[in-house]
């Protein structure tokens, strides 16, 4: 179902396999993995693995960065509203000296 079928493209993680096939073969390069099947397999274990765990947690960490990102969005509309509260009393003013305001 689509579990499975979303659990494949996240194991295969096709954005990160150009990064992990050059990172293979720098690591190959310089004789940190072996060109035999038990290497092969515990590397992309790890990889896979890794991966799992970083989004993991992100998952986890979701809710306090979303309170954060909230906090944040509250006060940049706080400033926000303040420049644009303080810009209209500036052109009331302006105004007002002019003699262009008319009631």
């Amino acid at each position: 179902g689509s579990f499975g079928k979303g659990l494949l493209v996240g194991i295969l993680n096709p954005i990160a396999i150009p990064f992990f096939i050059f990172l293979a073969a720098k690591t190959e390069e310089e004789g940190l993995l072996k060109d035999t099947w038990p290497s092969i397999f515990t590397y992309v274990s790890g990889t896979t693995a890794g991966t799992f765990l970083a989004f993991f947690t992100y998952g986890l960490l979701s809710k306090i960065i979303a309170k954060k990102l909230r906090q944040f969005r509250f006060w940049t509309d706080i400033i926000i509203a303040s420049i644009f509260v303080i810009l209209s009393i500036q052109q009331l003013v302006v105004m007002i000296v002019k003699k262009e305001l008319h009631f």
